[in-house]
This record gives structure tokens, sequence and C-alpha cells, in this order.
């Protein structure tokens, strides 16, 4: 996962991964779980974001258009989409409900067609590989 260094680049990090994790009806618990860790690395550094918490309602998240205009590089648009992608992947599969608010987030960023077709596309390799090393780990409980 990757490390925003302004608060408002960490805000809006933080926020659009609930989004995403919320998208399927609710929070799973490695989902909490990770948000958690993940705030708390944010709030050591940045005091500014005491505000945030993890939120057990995707109604209660503050509005993040404004600011993701603080992402203005590609590089940086394409890494907050990653995480938005690999926290979509916490629970095995990205979940169709959670496609659309990437896929939203992406728009609101300008960031191109293809550029979301290859990250899209990467980010299916990775989870068919995730999944076939599980089964490739959790085979040898069979075997013994």
């Amino acid at each position: 996962m990757n490390y925003f260094d302004t608060t408002q680049q960490a805000t809006a990090h933080f926020c659009a991964l609930q989004l995403v994790a919320h998208a399927d009806g609710g929070l799973q618990p490695n989902e909490e779980l990770f948000l958690a860790n993940l705030l708390a690395v944010y709030k050591q550094h940045d005091r500014d974001l005491s505000h945030l918490k993890v939120l057990s309602s995707p109604g209660e998240l503050p509005a993040i258009d404004d600011v993701l205009l603080e992402l203005r590089t590609r590089k940086q648009k394409l890494m907050f989409l990653q995480d938005l992608y690999s926290m979509a992947t916490l629970s095995g599969n990205v979940e169709s409900e959670e496609l659309p608010v990437i896929e939203k987030i992406a728009s609101a960023l300008e960031v191109s067609q293809d550029d979301m077709g290859e990250l899209g596309a990467l980010n299916a390799d990775v989870i068919e590989a995730n999944k076939r090393l599980a089964c490739f780990i959790f085979s040898e409980d069979v075997k013994n």
C-alpha cells in the first residue's frame, strides 16, 4: 500500500479506500483491520488527521472530490487507484459493486481508459496468481 504525504492526499486516500471497502455492503473483518492499521500509520505522521476514523457506514464519509485534485501526476493517480484495487481484493475477489466506485474515482481523477484497462488487467492477473498460490500452498495440507 502506498503512503501519501500531504494531509489532503492522505485524507482522500483513506476515504476512498473506505468507499471501496463499503461498496459491497459493509466492512469485512480483514478490511476493517487493514484500515485501522493504515490509519494508525497516518496518524503517527500527521496530527491533522485526528478527525479520521474507520466508519461503519459509507454515508458518514466526507466528500473527496475536492481533495482528489491534490493528486496531480499520472504516477500519483495510478498509485492511488492501485491501492483501491488492492482494497477491493482483500476479500479474494473484486466484487461487482466495488468496480463502479473505482471507476468513478478514476473518472474524477481524469485517468485515461487505456490506463484503467491496463491497471484492471494487471490486477486480474494478480488475483488469479494469488488464488493459484493459495491452492498450491494449501494443497500440502491435503497430502499430509
